[in-house]
């Protein structure tokens, strides 16, 4: 709007930008030294932003540019291959087959881990199947977060006065919502299985296809950056 149908006595000089500035900035006002429609003489004030300056910047809001749409991140991973374990201990289970990865923060060659760049609440699901054909009693299936356990999954058959027990083929699940700070938070998934005979022990694959019974999985649900 033209600063004469706002002030039309303001004096120009209180608006007159130092020519020798290399460049505006936010809340600089210039004084445009044309005549508006009315013929009065007076110029334009104008408030201009220098957008390197622009607070907003940042996380899922780039106001310097022009709006796009980012999809939420999302995936689905399992294993290529039936995955052996030590007798009784925690191993991390390595999926290298990526059904889906909105995003690309799953790392399926080096460090089988989910590590997301934005920030938020995000729900992972992790399904695993025990394929060893071992007389095994104990299985437990865990959320790590930058390492540590976070969140254990446990299935322990004992049966009083018998042998043999057997949690063959049972498929077992872990799921939580869990934050992550869109920059060093990672999550893995780990099992550990326990047989009578101390043997190690195979967690199967499924259908590589679908990655059905065997899986690793999250999506985005609110986001905080």
């Amino acid at each position: 709007m033209p600063l004469s149908r706002i002030k039309p006595q303001m004096e120009s000089s209180q608006l007159r930008l130092d020519s020798s500035a290399a460049s505006t900035d936010v809340n600089d006002r210039v004084l445009l030294n044309g005549t508006d429609s009315s013929s009065t003489g007076d110029g334009y004030a104008v408030i201009l932003e220098d957008a390197t300056d622009n607070a907003f910047d940042g996380g899922p809001f780039v106001l310097s540019q022009a709006p796009i749409s980012v999809a939420n991140p999302a995936f689905r991973v399992g294993l290529s291959a039936s995955q052996n374990l030590s007798h009784s201990t925690y191993t991390k289970l390595n999926y290298t087959f990526v059904q889906y990865d909105v995003g690309g923060y799953y790392d399926n060659t080096t460090n089988y881990r989910y590590q997301p760049t934005i920030a938020g609440y995000y729900q992972f699901n992790a399904a695993q199947l025990e394929g060893s054909n071992l007389d095994v009693y104990d299985f437990i299936l865990a959320f790590y977060k930058n390492g540590a356990s976070w969140l254990q999954s446990r299935l322990r058959v004992i049966i009083p006065g018998t042998t043999n027990e057997d949690v063959y083929a049972s498929v077992l699940h872990v799921n939580d919502v869990i934050h992550m700070n869109g920059t060093t938070d990672y999550l893995e998934v780990y099992m550990r299985s326990t047989s009578e005979e101390g043997s190690g022990t195979m967690v199967a694959y499924g259908d590589a296809e679908t990655t059905n019974n065997t899986s690793f999985s999250g999506s985005l649900i609110s986001r905080t950056s």
